[in-house]
């Protein structure tokens, strides 16, 4: 018997053994890669900055310039397989590596310094600053030294560098929003203050997203609703006219407060412009003097006499009362005037009139006081009662009056009844 009739005969229509398919099928299997990675690494330059930023002929400058990665991972994973048929994973870092640097100014620019010969990897997301001193031309223009980056994998990035040298040139056309106000006051405090704002762009260029916020400092001054305005645009000569309403407290020192007011913008490339304006409000104290009592010392009066009527004054405003003077018409002798002075918020003062009491009685009299305060002059008035009781002489002499004529009708009287008695004897 042939051996090939002992044996496992192969299928028919199948040329190649099944050790063979095995074999070529793990060579191919590990020549397969499946790479599995973030995004390509990239280098970019993403900031150009010249200080100053127009040369004058045969000046230095520096020229700073940013390169950032953009890949936004780092590691590249590959699997592979194996003899046991298991696949196999490894991970390497992407992240490029920065051979050199160049800038060639060419025959107009001379690079005098810099980072030429940098070199080193950046990480996702990484920046690195590269810094070089250059020497302008002694004529002026506009010249384009160009920079090379030249990464390990081969990559080279040539980016061409703009430098400006004494050239009028316009720059980026930008908005410009001011804030106005169509008055500041006065205002007394505790009292609401409503003023009209304007917020008009005198730019060359539109704003967007335009965001006022009015804030407080400690000056009593507090917004009375929402503290904020929006508007969704703001073009070149637009002027966006709003009220704003204030609630001064009573605390608040009198002058001119500021109100602070930020104001954010977004302007035509994009970037978010942040800054801060200021509102005049011009507060000013009232006053409002008030009678707050009465008194006489010696506090009983008498005819005759000499007494002072003391009428103490209250201030219950904001302000200072100056120049307090206060006045009577009482038909007495005395002093009908008198000067107060001054008298601050929250304090009281005493007016007094020396006096003396010629005559008894009741009395009604007005009390009139003037002052000044920072809204001009004022004048109070009220109407008071004094009772002058009668002297203690004027009664002794009554009651001994009053006793002389009880004694006398006595003696009258005894002497009736003597004389009668007379004449029966």
């Amino acid at each position: 018997m042939p051996c090939r009739d002992k044996g496992r005969r192969l299928p028919q229509g199948d040329p190649m053994p099944f050790r063979s398919r095995l074999f070529l099928l793990f060579l191919v299997t590990a020549m397969l890669v499946v790479a599995v990675s973030a995004d390509p690494p990239s280098v970019i330059v993403s900031d150009v900055r010249l200080s100053p930023q127009v040369l004058m002929p045969g000046d230095q400058g520096l020229l700073s310039i940013t390169l950032t990665n953009t890949a936004s991972g780092s590691v590249k994973t590959e699997s592979s397989g194996s003899e046991t048929g298991l696949s196999v994973s490894t991970s390497t870092e992407i992240n490029p590596v920065i051979e050199q640097v160049t800038l060639d100014g060419g025959r107009d620019i001379h690079v005098l310094g810099g980072d030429r010969q940098y070199r080193g990897a950046l990480g996702p997301g990484q920046s690195i600053t590269l810094p070089f001193l250059i020497e302008a031309p002694s004529y002026t223009g506009v010249f384009f030294p160009v920079l090379t980056v030249r990464l390990e994998e081969g990559g080279t990035l040539k980016y061409p560098v703009a430098v400006n040298v004494n050239t009028p040139i316009a720059g980026l056309r930008q908005p410009a929003l001011v804030l106005s106000q169509s008055t500041v006051g006065p205002f007394a405090p505790g009292e609401r203050a409503s003023i009209n704002v304007s917020l008009a762009n005198a730019g060359n260029a539109d704003a967007t997203d335009v965001l006022v916020r009015f804030g407080g400092n400690g000056t009593g001054l507090v917004p009375v609703g929402s503290r904020t305005v929006h508007f969704p645009a703001a073009p070149r000569g637009s002027n966006h006219t709003f009220a704003l309403d204030l609630q001064v407290d009573r605390s608040a020192r009198a002058g001119l407060q500021e109100l602070p007011v930020e104001v954010a913008y977004t302007a035509v490339d994009g970037t978010c412009v942040q800054g801060t304006e200021m509102l005049g409000v011009d507060l000013r104290g009232r006053s409002e003097l008030a009678v707050a009592s009465v008194k006489t010392d010696p506090v009983r009066v008498r005819e005759g006499d000499e007494f002072d009527l003391v009428v103490r004054m209250d201030n219950t405003g904001t302000g200072d009362g100056r120049a307090v003077s206060a006045r009577i018409d009482l038909p007495l002798v005395g002093t009908k005037e008198a000067f107060v002075g001054t008298v601050r918020p929250g304090s009281n003062a005493p007016a007094v009139f020396p006096l003396a009491a010629d005559r008894a009685g009741k009395f009604e009299y007005t009390f009139n006081a003037t002052y000044e305060d920072d809204w001009g002059s004022h004048t109070t008035t009220r109407v008071l009662h004094l009772s002058v009781a009668p002297s203690g002489n004027a009664l002794q002499t009554g009651v001994l009056v009053l006793a002389a004529l009880v004694g006398a009708v006595a003696l009258v009287a005894w002497w009736r009844r003597r004389g009668g008695r007379a004449s029966h004897v």
